[in-house]
């Protein structure tokens, strides 16, 4: 079992469709599943992206989350180990800070756009990049999932594929985020930087 640490920053990797199950069970050989707080479950059904998830801390206390996401079409040969070499990539990073429109705005301005979520309501999050990587916007205070650790701002460096080169830094936080041009480019899906460890196979 991992302790959590004064640091704490969220971020999930994308596996395969069709290997969530022997990618859960993989993990939990490896480390504590995080329960809802409520119902105790350790595997989260997302309706509303078609995905499913589990989250654990990694050595650093990072909450850290393996997501499927079934409408994407990646998918591995089944086998009943799964693989540390199977997980996809980041495609979910936490960028915490005071005023979550302004940082959306710096965003935009890169061609990271709103997905999911909103900048409307306060205490909610923002969702800017697409299904296959978003940057995820969240106020100060606010409970990361599942623990309900409240996120604190500290400071993240990203580089993601965008519409050109540039680098930004999200006002009222010490983000940094660079964009590199691809020309596939569809939303932030691979991000250097920032927390990544996993346990060895």
């Amino acid at each position: 079992t991992t302790t959590p640490s004064s640091f704490c920053s969220n971020f999930a990797m994308r596996v395969p469709r069709n290997r969530f199950a022997a990618a859960s069970e993989w993990l939990a050989k490896r480390t504590e599943l995080l329960p809802d707080q409520e119902s105790g479950e350790t595997k989260f059904r997302f309706d509303n992206w078609n995905a499913e998830a589990c989250y654990a801390h990694d050595p650093s206390g990072n909450i850290v989350e393996l997501i499927a996401h079934h409408e994407l079409p990646e998918e591995t040969p089944d086998s009943p180990e799964f693989s540390a070499n199977e997980p996809l990539g980041v495609c979910e990073l936490g960028l915490v800070g005071p005023d979550l429109r302004k940082m959306a705005d710096t965003l935009e301005a890169v061609g990271i756009h709103l997905w999911d979520g909103t900048l409307d309501e306060p205490g909610r999050l923002a969702f800017m990049g697409d299904r296959e990587g978003v940057l995820i916007l969240s106020p100060v205070g606010r409970g990361w999932m599942p623990t309900g650790r409240p996120a604190k701002p500290y400071g993240v460096e990203a580089l993601v594929s965008g519409e050109r080169n540039v680098k930004v830094m999200l006002p009222g936080t010490p983000h940094r985020i660079s964009t590199a041009y691809a020309s596939s480019h569809k939303g932030p899906r691979w991000y250097e930087g920032g927390p990544k460890r996993w346990p060895s196979t």
